[in-house]
């Protein structure tokens, strides 16, 4: 050992990850060795025969160098990389100016630096380049002047070096290597000269995929589909083409007689590889892609209706049944062109008269489906209705009418239909419930504090027609403007409960930790029309502190009321459900507990979906079941195979069932009679393990464990990209709740809250100086409120208070008042209500009610 200095360099792990990576390397370049300091205040230089220090060079943020993680020297050229938030080059025999610099990490994520930075030596050692791997590809530029002289598509997020006229990209799951095209395009025609197997063409088709060549596609397709046409049927490679192919049609590269070469290579490789359904819808997204969307209907159609039962398509999300594929090709025609219903109706009629009569029943549900909003469509639905003779099959053509209807509007016969089962039912029970939101107007004008407290209310359950709904003791209390007096007193007897529904009764539930699960229904008048029996016995209930939550999670309350149309069921800790009749309050059906392990639940008016878990000895089973919510009767019932665990559930209008676990997140449908297969898997990375959802419009917004959140449309499982992107997302803030006002939503996190447009484009964000701890939130027609309790680290002055904060959800998030300061009590729970020109905040002893008005506030606020 010549000499040693004792200057610590912290190391880090050399894998390829999502920012600057490998180890905190000196770099040595001639006589020098530079290393970074351990603060990455400086760059210090030593030489490298006794360790002497020879110089340091400052970095920072707001210099051109950066904060540096990592250096890169070439000795050849005597340049050194500094590599943290920005990639700089300087020369070390000047090492106090920087040659170059671009940003790493404060740049957009698919330009972020995704593995090593590195010097490459060229057949010229007077013309070295930095080899700058990003999210996708490798920026090639000049280490001198930090120009880019090419870009690698495709090589991104890995370690590269550059060997002879080759890059060789080593990423997290694959080893590539690249050279130019001229040289590329040669060996692949020397292979195909030299061999007749198939991989030989299909490596034409992928050199063509890389450059883009139409006519290299061309010839390399009709050559690979001659040369498997002679393999066995179920040879792998016939599939593999396949999939190939479909990926250059989907890129359009080709032109005139090149597009038609390609064109047939890829309708005849769906019939070798048995793949006519992925071929067909193949067809029909070229027919879009080229400005022919009536065409593209039409295809979609006929490929949707000749589909078999269970047949699954195949996408980049995971996989989708027939219908839903035909559905989405058609919702993008119908959009472009009207004209496409009337190929959709062409397309099923010729389709159904060519069903044979076995085959029938499925064949109408697909017409029905398909042809939503089509005379065709409209016919097929009213022969189900007809065909309906037994309480179940009525009550499955209800289900499947609510499902066309979701889609396509409501029908004058699916109303009848809907009325002859339940007078209660029709357009109502078929259309898609709008939230009714309360109109605030001005600022705060004066706030009315009154002994109470306010009951949970399901999001769903509406508003009361006039006044507020609150709990003083055992009694149930309509509260009305300006006094809030007492305007009636319903006795419940019970000290807490969840407000189920408002209109036109209102429904409680004494659902608490102690409660006994009774359910009680009180006119618009404060009278008690019936109260039905408990579930369970208080006591029993005392003895097990698990409680179960009234949303898709677990929170805290003994038992969950589910409410369906023609009942209120109550869902137990131990899985059993008892339903009760929603006129008479008599017990209408009972699910019994089976000893298996409640995970989650779901509802929607005509049924209800339970999540278990059981073990018979062979290893834990999650069994997913469906029942009708008219007489408990099973609907449907599956075991997710593959997965170790539940996430949530949540059935979509329309009646989609979607059910998250830990490899992924499935669909199926509660309507008709094609319950046992999916309707739709979505098996990418970022679906693993989600962990909560919410409906927004018609789309699906779930939270997973990573990133922002993911868009879905819950009718063709596809992944809507670029929705509700959060801009600057911070893993240590995640979402904790998503807002739904109709006209706007806003994705709420601890410290911000952005808002976007119903169709998932940013809008604004309230982003504050200051920490915030978020509590609850509320929404009105224009307005999101928000209860806010400061920083959990510094209790004061928010230790016995809130803020109410007024949030313009038109305006991107404006706080345009100051926050209001309201009283809480220590670790009290808070509940927030918005009605017309009020909120009201409970903190569990009192309830204050601030009211608005355009007249100037006292306060002169």
């Amino acid at each position: 050992m010549r000499w040693l200095r004792r200057f610590p360099v912290p190391v880090r792990d050399a894998a390829a990850r999502l920012e600057p990576s490998d180890a905190l390397t000196p770099a040595v370049v001639g006589d020098r060795i530079y290393a970074i300091s351990p603060d990455r205040a400086r760059i210090d230089s030593f030489d490298i025969r006794d360790g002497s220090p020879r110089g340091s060079i400052p970095t920072g943020a707001d210099g051109s160098i950066g904060t540096p993680s990592y250096l890169v020297g070439d000795d050849r050229s005597g340049l050194v990389l500094a590599v943290g938030d920005r990639v700089a080059c300087f020369a070390a025999a000047a090492p106090n100016t920087t040659l170059w610099s671009v940003p790493a990490v404060g740049a957009a994520f698919a330009e972020r630096a995704h593995g090593r930075v590195s010097f490459a030596d060229t057949a010229d050692p007077s013309a070295p380049v930095v080899l700058l791997p990003d999210a996708t590809n490798i920026s090639i530029r000049d280490a001198r002047t930090g120009t880019e002289r090419m870009r690698l598509a495709g090589a991104g997020n890995s370690n590269a070096i550059l060997a002879g006229n080759q890059v060789l990209a080593a990423g997290p799951t694959s080893l590539s290597g690249w050279m130019p095209t001229a040289d590329a395009e040669r060996i692949v025609r020397a292979r195909m000269s030299a061999s007749s197997a198939p991989d030989a063409a299909i490596a034409l088709v992928h050199l063509a995929r890389q450059i883009r060549s139409g006519s290299l596609a061309a010839e390399g397709a009709k050559e690979s589909v001659r040369r498997v046409r002679d393999l066995p049927a179920d040879d792998v490679a016939r599939t593999e083409l396949l999939e190939l192919l479909l990926m250059v049609d989907a890129m359009e590269l080709a032109q005139g007689a090149d597009r038609d070469t390609l064109d047939a290579a890829v309708d005849q490789s769906a019939l070798l590889a048995s793949g006519q359904l992925r071929g067909g819808f193949a067809r029909a997204d070229r027919a879009l892609r080229r400005g022919d969307p009536v065409s593209a209907a039409a295809i979609a159609a006929t490929v949707g209706m000749s589909a078999q039962p269970g047949e699954m398509v195949v996408n980049r999300f995971g996989q989708a049944c027939a219908d839903a594929e035909a559905q989405r090709i058609i919702a993008i025609a119908r959009a472009k062109d009207p004209r496409a219903l009337d190929a959709v109706a062409a397309a099923v009629t010729t389709a159904l008269a060519s069903v044979r009569t076995d085959d029938r029943a499925a064949a109408l549900r697909s017409a029905a489906r398909i042809g939503a909003g089509t005379r065709a469509g409209t016919s097929a639905l009213t022969a189900i209705m007809n065909a309906a003779s037994t309480a179940s099959t009525r009550l499955a053509a209800a289900r499947l009418i609510r499902e066309c209807t979701a889609r396509s509007g409501a029908t004058d016969a699916g109303d009848a239909f809907l009325r002859a089962l339940d007078p209660r039912w029709g357009a109502a029970l078929a259309a898609t419930a709008t939230p009714s939101f309360a109109r605030i107007a001005g600022t705060a004008s004066r706030i009315v504090e009154f002994p109470g407290r306010l009951p949970r209310t399901f999001p769903d359950a509406g508003r009361p027609v006039r006044g507020l709904l609150t709990l003083q003791g055992s009694d149930l209390v309509l509260r009305t403007a300006p006094s809030y007096a007492a305007t009636w007193r319903a006795p419940l007897g019970a000290r807490d409960c969840s407000v189920v529904a408002t209109s036109p009764d209102i429904l409680t539930c004494d659902d608490a930790p102690g409660g006994t699960g009774a359910v009680s229904c009180i006119s618009a008048q404060g009278v008690v029309r019936w109260t039905s029996r408990g579930v369970i016995d208080p006591a029993d209930g005392s003895s097990e502190p698990d409680g179960l939550d009234t949303s898709d999670t677990r929170r805290g309350p003994s038992m969950v009321p589910l409410l369906t149309a023609p009942a209120i069921a109550v869902l137990g800790r131990d899985g059993s459900m008892t339903a009760f009749d929603i006129d008479s309050g008599t017990e209408a059906w009972r699910h019994p507990a089976d000893g298996s392990t409640l995970l989650s639940w779901a509802r929607e008016p005509l049924a209800v979906a339970l999540a278990t878990e059981s073990d018979d000895g062979s290893g834990p089973a999650l069994r997913i079941t469906a029942l009708n919510a008219t007489d408990g009767s099973p609907i449907l019932s599956w075991t997710a195979e593959t997965a170790t665990e539940i996430r949530w559930m949540r059935i979509v209008n329309g009646g989609i069932l979607l059910v998250a676990t830990d490899v992924g997140i499935e669909a199926r449908r509660l309507a008709g009679g094609d319950e046992s297969a999916p309707y739709w898997m979505i098996d990418s990375p970022e679906s693993h393990g989600s962990t909560r959802s919410w409906s927004v419009g018609s789309q699906v917004v779930v939270l997973p464990r990573t990133d922002d959140v993911l868009v879905i449309d819950p009718w063709t499982g596809r992944q809507t990209t670029g929705a509700f992107v959060v801009p600057s997302y911070s893993p240590d803030s995640p979402i904790r709740e998503v807002v739904d006002g109709t006209s706007w939503v806003a994705l709420v996190a601890d410290g911000r809250t952005d808002f976007f447009s119903p169709e998932g484009a940013w809008t604004g964000r309230d982003a504050p100086s200051t920490e915030r701890a978020y509590v609850r939130a509320a929404a009105s027609t224009d307005r999101l409120f928000m209860l806010d309790a400061g920083v959990a680290g510094d209790p004061v002055p928010l230790r016995f208070g809130l803020l109410l904060r007024e949030l313009d959800a038109q305006h991107g998030g404006l706080e345009s008042a100051p926050p209001v300061m309201l009283r809480a009590l220590g670790q009290r729970l808070n509940e927030l209500t918005a009605l017309d020109g009020a909120i009201a905040v409970s903190n569990g002893a009192v309830i204050q009610v601030v009211e608005y008005s355009d007249a100037k506030a006292p306060s002169d606020r």
